[in-house]
């Protein structure tokens, strides 16, 4: 198939080269593809598509009406326009509208993850108590893609409803269930309660190697002390320029320190760790040593 016979190029969209395309013929790419298929490609193809909704708009919206699950899957996806920044999204009162619609009837999980994602895209930023209200019915579902998806909208929004599902699902029997959940709770929520910090807690047994790591990254934000032995291990287990490449371990030393900065005071656990990152010269002099300074203080 070629672009000059008026259908898709699938070897040259996925190597990104979209050139001679029509949005008609991108459309029916991402009608061969799986929605969550991953890949630059791809993003070019739907970035494509989403940016020039208004050419394809009366396909996709009966896209998503379609009798086949497939095809609102797609019509779904092009009307979350989740690529674009909000500000050059198209029609997005009416692509909310089309999802809330469909909501509460859709039964085939695919379909219903991918509306719950739009949900959440179009509605998360402006309305996130409605969107949270609208969306934690599903965190109990019994298909873990949905469940998922329910995870993943429900991250980061700090109300009592999202919050209490959030703790939920870090139980859930699905792995990636477990890992929005977790990602959700400790990178996403600010919220430092008991019940949000025995939830990350638990999970520093878990068996999947990035739901402990969520966990573990999220304890570590609120200074907890639980993760001290695991987070020393990690450091003792690495070399030097493996440790410095893991960002995500530094950003949440960092908000530890910045919290006993606040306070004024620190935590005589932490001492080994931050004794550690001193002697292998991964920190800056100053902040480390203030930090030390504090910890020693709060052991007197």
């Amino acid at each position: 198939m070629n672009a000059a016979a008026g259908q898709p190029d699938i070897e040259h969209w996925i190597d990104g080269q979209l050139d001679g395309y029509t949005t008609d013929q991108l459309l029916d790419v991402l009608l061969a593809q799986p929605v969550w298929a991953s890949g630059e490609g791809l993003d070019q193809a739907e970035g494509f598509v989403h940016a020039r909704l208004t050419e394809v708009w009366d396909r996709v919206v009966a896209l998503s009406y379609a009798a086949e699950a497939r095809e609102r899957e797609v019509g779904v996806l092009v009307l979350t326009q989740h690529l674009l920044p909000a500000d050059e999204r198209i029609r997005e009162d009416e692509c909310r509208e089309h999802l809330l619609r469909m909501l509460p009837t859709e039964a085939e999980p695919p379909v219903l993850a991918a509306i719950i994602h739009g949900v959440s895209v179009l509605m998360g930023q402006a309305e996130p108590a409605e969107a949270s209200r609208l969306i934690v019915p599903f965190a109990t579902h019994a298909d873990e893609m949905v469940r998922f998806s329910a995870a993943a909208a429900l991250g980061g929004v700090d109300d009592s409803r999202a919050l209490a599902s959030l703790i939920t699902l870090c139980g859930d029997t699905d792995d990636d269930v477990r890992d929005s959940a977790a990602f959700g709770l400790g990178a996403l929520s600010d919220d430092d309660s008991p019940p949000v910090r025995d939830a990350l807690a638990g999970l520093l047994a878990d068996d999947n190697a990035s739901v402990l790591y969520e966990a573990l990254l999220g304890l570590t934000r609120r200074a907890d002390p639980r993760v001290v032995p695991q987070v020393l291990d990690y450091l003792a287990q690495q070399d030097d320029d493996t440790v410095e490449e893991w960002d995500d371990l530094q950003e949440a030393m960092g908000e530890a320190m910045e919290r006993w900065e606040r306070i004024g005071s620190g935590d005589p656990a932490w001492l080994p760790v931050l004794m550690l990152l001193e002697a292998r010269a991964m920190w800056d002099t100053a902040s480390i040593g203030e930090a030390i300074a504090r910890c020693r203080s709060a052991a007197r």
